[in-house]
């Protein structure tokens, strides 16, 4: 295990295949974890950042900033509309922390909105997207999705695949799309949304809370409706 501090420089900073911890601070730095699992955080300046094998926690801090994870399940924190985070296919369940508008980028699968950011989207894969305490816009699109809205007036769109929504507190909307969801209110006064397309029969699961909720249904397939106080 390391820990290094280096100086307002360009440096070229290696880890061990220990759990190290490398602090990039001035300069545009290069910092490459190994084996282990690392946390690398680039401070000022436009920084390289390479986890390696492990599951990481990449940080480019201020400045233009690519992050490659590398094998493990990584964690991404994208703060700046310049980073570039590049992640290879099947390797592990990686997840973005952003206080920025993002949509995840190929073999991305978990997003979490902090701050008062207020646009979350997916991408094909089967993603888990998790909203803040404001207003959130949370799009699965194509793959088995997650969305959590959380607290704050959230809209939720499943799209394509079989997806789950939640809209947690507040007054929610929910739109499941395409395929076989679970919708789920919480409390607030929601707008649960079923659909159907061209014929095609779908089972979803609708279910308010604590509000004035309301359910719409897109066919006339084995839908569920579940009502809970309100």
């Amino acid at each position: 295990m390391a820990t290094y501090y280096p100086d307002n420089f360009d440096n070229t900073i290696y880890g061990t295949s220990g759990n190290d911890s490398l602090y990039g601070y001035g300069g545009s730095d290069t910092m490459y974890g190994g084996s282990g699992n690392d946390m690398l955080i680039g401070g000022f300046g436009n920084d390289y950042l390479s986890g390696g094998s492990g599951n990481d926690y990449l940080s480019g801090d201020i400045g233009s900033d690519t992050m490659y994870g590398g094998s493990g399940n990584d964690i991404y924190v994208f703060d700046d509309l310049g980073d570039v985070i590049v992640e290879n296919v099947n390797s592990g369940i990686d997840t973005v922390y952003t206080n920025l508008n993002y949509t995840l980028g190929d073999n991305l699968e978990n997003l979490i909105l902090i701050a008062n950011v207020h646009f979350g989207y997916g991408n094909s894969l089967n993603n888990r997207i998790d909203g803040n305490s404001f207003h959130n816009d949370l799009w699965g699109k194509s793959g088995n999705d997650s969305l959590h809205g959380n607290a704050g007036n959230d809209a939720l769109r499943g799209d394509l695949g079989n997806d789950y929504l939640n809209g947690g507190s507040d007054n929610d909307y929910l739109f499941g799309g395409y395929n076989h969801d679970v919708l789920i209110g919480g409390s607030g006064h929601d707008y649960l949304k079923g659909y159907e397309v061209n014929g095609y029969w779908e089972r979803d699961v609708l279910t308010g809370g604590i509000g004035a909720d309301t359910f719409v249904l897109g066919n006339k397939s084995s839908n569920t409706i579940a009502y809970s106080g309100g």
